[in-house]
């Protein structure tokens, strides 16, 4: 019977500590993912071309941003804690922005998306 409550003991802290692992390390994926998409979407904000190509921000940003997030994030399982790929996240945004400018024949927009991307690429770090 004590060995019984010991192992269920042990058992017990082990599951505890494992919850919390996982719960510490959802949070700070969800702090990366904030701290990323804040970054990315201030330095577009502040691209030259931004005022004057509203029309194309406008309609694309929210895609670039659901294409990137959906290739960047991985969700986690019971035993593997989400994960986030800032790195990924930037250069999938830019590179989906940079395609859509070429199609439009933007050719200033589609170097300042260029330009954005390298810029980004030296700030996040790439899992």
């Amino acid at each position: 019977m004590k060995q019984t409550a010991i192992g269920f003991l042990v058992c017990l802290v082990a599951f505890s500590g494992l919850a919390y692992y996982k719960s510490q390390s959802e949070k700070a994926t969800d702090r990366r993912i904030g701290a990323t998409i804040a970054l990315v979407q201030g330095q577009v904000r502040e691209l030259p071309s931004f005022e004057a190509k509203r029309a194309f921000f406008e309609r694309y940003l929210d895609l670039a941003h659901d294409t990137a997030y959906s290739t960047a994030y991985t969700p986690g399982t019971r035993q593997i804690p989400a994960s986030f790929d800032s790195g990924k996240y930037a250069r999938v945004y830019c590179d989906f922005l940079r395609r859509h400018a070429r199609t439009a024949g933007e050719k200033k927009l589609e170097q300042e998306f260029r330009d954005l991307e390298v810029r980004l690429e030296e700030a996040l770090p790439s899992d």
